[in-house]
Formats: structure tokens, sequence, C-alpha cells
């Protein structure tokens, strides 16, 4: 029997709004499928298409030495930058949520002018003064992670009003060329909403410094030092959050595609604190361990 296609048999059969919200979710829950998935229909490829971009991950080397399989929901350095010169680069940037870049100057630059949807930004290196202008131009930049001398020197803080009332969540990374001490962390009050605030420094002996120009700031939710750090006595700030990181790379990629990065683990460590199921007269270390969980230690081992 041969079967007559007609208007009605090619037309879909879900409401437009339902089989949209299945096929998203479909390629949110199984990244991999997403390529079957746009075989369906060109209206399908048209709307699961952009959840191949939504993290991009510009490390180099571009293949991470990961065994979660939750971790390969990314499209890589090499794919990502060809597809940025290629035919469909505007549909590619928009797409773009999360992005790690470790890219040179001319690069980041470009990069980061087509990516205007930026929720999640990294920035690996020491950026100069003319990306600055750029970053206030990404009005759905919510997390920030960059070198802090160029972020907080006198001459950056120029930037629009609109700029610093968007970040929530900041991570400020160490120069070689500054020490903590000679961090000028007035710039911080600029930042209104600001809940979330960590730091890696270059100084093992600088955390207690830092934490003393901060800890009178209210807004601030969450602080975070990585290691090394000096022991701090956390009894003295119920915010503060001390974190072993294994793999930065990793965990920024695990924050981006599950939701489990060290925020996520701060917050279940300060949950705990808070419900009295942590010591309060001892300095804890949170160790990453896989996203997935997180233990306490004394500093000593103990």
């Amino acid at each position: 029997m041969k079967l007559k296609l007609t208007e009605d048999l090619i037309q879909p059969f879900l409401p437009p709004e339902l089989e949209r919200a299945t096929f998203e979710e479909a390629a949110l829950s199984c990244f991999g499928h997403i390529p079957t998935l746009m075989l369906t229909a060109w209206r399908v490829k048209h709307r699961v298409e952009p959840f191949l971009y939504r993290v991009a991950f510009t490390k180099s080397p571009t293949r991470r030495p990961t065994r979660d399989p939750e971790l390969k929901s990314y499209v890589a350095r090499e794919i990502f930058l060809q597809k940025l010169d290629g035919q469909s680069s505007v549909e590619v940037a928009l797409a773009v949520r999360h992005l790690f870049c470790d890219l040179g100057a001319q690069d980041l630059k470009t990069t980061l002018i087509a990516c205007n949807g930026i929720t999640d930004l990294y920035i690996l290196g020491v950026v100069k003064n003319d990306i600055l202008p750029i970053l206030e131009g990404l009005q759905n930049l919510r997390r920030l992670t960059m070198v802090m001398q160029t972020l907080l020197e006198p001459k950056s803080m120029q930037l629009g009003y609109e700029f610093y009332t968007r970040l929530t969540h900041l991570e400020l990374l160490a120069c070689e060329f500054y020490g903590s001490s000679d961090l000028n962390l007035t710039g911080l009050d600029f930042f209104s909403n600001l809940t979330h605030i960590a730091f890696n420094l270059d100084d093992p002996n600088g955390a207690a410094a830092v934490h003393d120009r901060i800890r009178r700031d209210s807004k601030l939710q969450c602080i975070v030092f990585f290691e090394p750090v000096d022991p701090i006595r956390e009894a003295l700030d119920d915010r503060f959050v001390v974190i072993r990181q294994t793999d930065y790379a990793e965990e920024w990629l695990r924050g981006a595609i599950v939701g489990k990065d060290y925020w996520w683990l701060a917050k279940q460590f300060l949950a705990a604190k808070r419900a009295g199921d942590v010591d309060r007269t001892l300095c804890y270390r949170i160790t990453d361990n896989a996203g997935v969980s997180w233990e306490c230690e004394t500093p000593d081992g103990q």
C-alpha cells in the first residue's frame, strides 16, 4: 500500500511550544545525541544546534584528560574558532553562554565582541585595558574570572555603571608582576550586586590582609580563597571558605555543564557550617573531589 503524503501528514502533530520544549530537553539531557536530533527536521535543527555551542572551551591543549562523560558537552578550541570564521558564525556566537578564553589578544577581542550573550566568562592570562570596554558591552554577564590588577586598578574603574551592577560572582586571579600587598581592593565597592567573590593569590600570606579589607562588606555572601593560604580562624566570618582545587579548568567545565563548580562546593560547606555540622573553632579545607562531594579537614590533617 502506498501512502500519499498530504499537507496534514507533514505538519507537526504537537503544539509548537510543546515540541520545542521536548527537543530542547532531549538536547540538554544527552548532549551526544544532538547531531542525531538535528536530522529530524530543519525546524528541530534550528532549535537544538545552538546547544552544541552553549559551552565554549578554548584552552590549549583542547583535549581534556577527564574520565567524566558529563564534562564532554562543550565545543573545543579548534572547532569553535573555525565556526566563528564560518558561514554560521553569527548563530554560533549568539549561542555561547559559558566561555573559557585562553586566546591571544586579537582572538580574545574578536571572540568577546562576537559572543555578546555570555553569562559566564573565564579569561586566562594578562588582559590589556582595551578589553574592558568590550566587557562593558556584555549585557548578560553575571560571572567573571580574570586578572585582578587589570580589573581593579584605578584607571580601569571608569566603566559604565551597569557593568558593575551586573556581576554577582567574581574570581580574581593573581598576576606574577604584583604581590597581594599591591592590591587596590577599594574598586570592589563599585560592584553593588556582587554576592560571591574568590581570590587566587600568589602570596600564601596575603589572604589575611585581603580578608581584613573585605570582611565588612555586608553584601558578600561567600568569600573563597584557594590554596595555598595561611590559616585564618573561620569563626571570624561565616562566609569564609578555603578550597583545595585539583583542576581549575575541569572544575570550570563542571560548573558550566552540570552546575557543580567550586561555588556549589562552597555553598554546601557554608550550609553545613550554619547548620552546626561544622566545628566553628577549627580551620577547614574543602577538597574538590570530582565535583560531586566535598570533605573538610584541618590544616594539620587532624
